[in-house]
């Protein structure tokens, strides 16, 4: 699980309170989807992405259209 804190930076949790776990060799990629036609940009952690891609379908369904996806810079 990723927060954001006001000024828009990235507070990551720990594990033991429901925050990610980072796998080696893993990088930020931002995947928007169209949901209820609105677009949403969604910040997943993955080593590739076609992996990203795998993830926020797992999470949202297989229905979920996604629109792009795009490594954080």
């Amino acid at each position: 699980m990723v927060h954001w804190d006001d000024k828009g930076q990235t507070l990551i949790v720990p594990a033991e309170q429901g925050g990610i776990i980072m796998r080696c060799g893993e990088k930020c990629f931002y995947v928007k989807i169209d949901k209820n036609n609105r677009t949403e940009t969604l910040p997943v952690y993955a080593r590739t992405t076609a992996e990203a891609r795998k993830t926020v379908r797992r999470e949202l369904g297989k229905q979920t259209s996604i629109l792009s996806v795009r490594e954080r810079k």
